[in-house]
């Protein structure tokens, strides 16, 4: 309880046999902090369950409290953020992955379903040609359709997508 209570801490939530309790703040503040932490070192160790939200959290956010738009948006809007300051030049920051961009080839150990996989990559290339922060009306279409663990995977597969650019970025500039 006290790591709760702490604002240091990056725990975001305490669960109780089938209760939990929620500081969704804490959760946007993780995946701010982890973003920031990859693009110093492409290298470094990340945990979604760890460092961002547990399964169980992403449920209570996205389901419980209905934020499934929102942590999307605040995921792909932060780490365009992250990356427009980041030094990157622009016409890597806002240039689309590429048409045969698959994740599942970057990152083996990740199982995803192909229809989840398509939206991702049509949200993060929405968002990374848009000179502006996407809203929910930006997403919506793609969303509305899903159940809970399918819009979990889309934001699961954004975080990744975003740390693959990330990582090209880094490459195509030297700065890895």
């Amino acid at each position: 309880m006290r790591e709760f209570l702490n604002r240091e801490h990056q725990r975001a939530s305490i669960v109780d046999d089938d209760k939990i309790l929620m500081d969704p703040g804490q959760v946007l503040t993780n995946i701010e902090n982890t973003m920031q932490r990859i693009d110093a070192d492409i290298n470094v160790h990340v945990s979604i369950a760890e460092d961002i939200a547990t399964e169980k959290e992403l449920m209570a956010m996205m389901g419980d409290l209905k934020m499934d738009s929102l942590l999307i948006l605040f995921l792909v809007n932060t780490g365009m953020r992250i990356m427009k300051a980041g030094g990157y030049p622009t016409e890597l920051v806002t240039k689309p992955l590429p048409d045969h961009y698959d994740l599942t080839a970057l990152v083996p150990a990740l199982t995803v379903n192909q229809r989840q996989h398509q939206i991702a990559k049509a949200i993060f290339d929405r968002r990374s040609t848009s000179p502006d922060d996407l809203t929910e009306d930006d997403i919506a279409a793609d969303l509305d359709p899903l159940d809970l663990p399918a819009k979990i995977q889309v934001f699961i597969i954004l975080f990744y997508m975003w740390g693959t650019k990330i990582g090209a970025m880094k490459n195509a500039t030297g700065t890895e």
